[in-house]
C-alpha cells in the first residue's frame, strides 16, 4: 500500500531527523562545556546551549548549598526561584532520588511550585560528581507545549557531559587550592624549603633563606 509505505519513510525522516537535532545539541553542548575550568562557566555555557535549540523552553542550573538548591545560571525566565529547598518542589524530587523526572502536565504534579505562570511541562535532571548530587538542570515548557520523553532523554545526555566537566572543573579548583595553600607555607614558614634536582642545581629556595 503506497499511503502505508509513505507513513513508514516520513516516520523514518522525521526519526532521522530528531535524532540529528539531538546529536547537534550534544556536540554544541560538549564543545561548549570543554574547556570550561570553573564551575559557574560550565553551567552558563551549558544552559545557553540547550535553549538555543530550545527556542520555547527556559532552562535553570542549580548547585546544592546544604539543603537548599541555588540558582547559578539560568535563560528565558522572567522571574526564577532563586533558591529551592531540597524537600520542595520537582527539582527537590530529583535532587533526593538521583532520578531525572518529566512532568509532562505540571498543574496535577503536587510537587511543582507554582510561582511561574504559564509553565506547561518540566523536566529535572540531577548532575553528579563522583556519584554524589551536587545539582541540577531544570527545563520548563511554555506556551502550551509539552515536553517528551525524547527531550527528557536528551536532557540526561546533556547532564551527563555537564556532570564531567563540572567534575573537572571541581578537580581544578581542588588543585589550585592545593597548589596556594603549599605556597604559603613553604613562602611564609620559618623553615628553610629547597628543592634540589640529583645534578645539585637547585630550582627553589624558599623565602626563610633571606634570614
Amino acid at each position: 500500500d503506497y499511503r502505508w509505505l509513505r507513513s513508514v519513510l516520513e516516520e523514518s525522516e522525521e526519526r532521522f531527523r530528531s535524532q540529528s537535532r539531538e546529536l547537534a545539541l550534544l556536540h554544541r553542548v560538549l564543545s561548549a562545556v570543554a574547556r570550561k575550568l570553573e564551575v559557574s562557566s560550565v553551567l552558563s555555557s551549558a544552559v545557553e546551549a540547550v535553549v538555543e535549540t530550545y527556542g520555547h523552553a527556559q532552562l535553570g542550573a542549580y548547585l546544592l548549598e546544604g539543603e537548599d538548591l541555588v540558582l547559578e545560571h539560568q535563560v528565558g525566565h522572567r522571574e526564577a526561584t532563586g533558591r529551592i529547598p531540597r524537600t520542595k518542589g520537582v527539582c527537590g524530587r530529583a535532587v533526593r532520588t538521583g532520578h531525572p523526572l518529566l512532568v509532562e502536565d505540571v498543574s496535577v504534579d503536587p510537587d511543582f511550585i507554582g510561582a511561574k505562570e504559564g509553565v506547561t511541562s518540566e523536566i529535572c535532571v540531577p548532575v553528579f560528581d563522583e556519584g554524589e548530587v551536587i545539582g541540577c538542570l531544570d527545563m520548563e515548557c511554555t506556551g502550551g507545549l509539552k515536553l517528551t520523553q525524547d527531550d527528557l532523554r536528551v536532557m540526561v545526555a546533556v547532564c551527563e557531559h555537564v556532570g564531567v566537566a563540572v567534575s573537572r572543573a571541581l578537580l581544578h579548583a581542588r588543585v589550585r587550592y592545593s597548589e596556594e595553600r603549599y605556597r604559603a607555607l613553604t613562602q611564609n614558614a620559618s623553615d628553610l624549603v629547597t628543592l634540589m634536582e640529583a645534578t645539585g642545581i637547585v630550582r627553589y629556595e624558599s623565602p626563610a633563606i633571606e634570614r
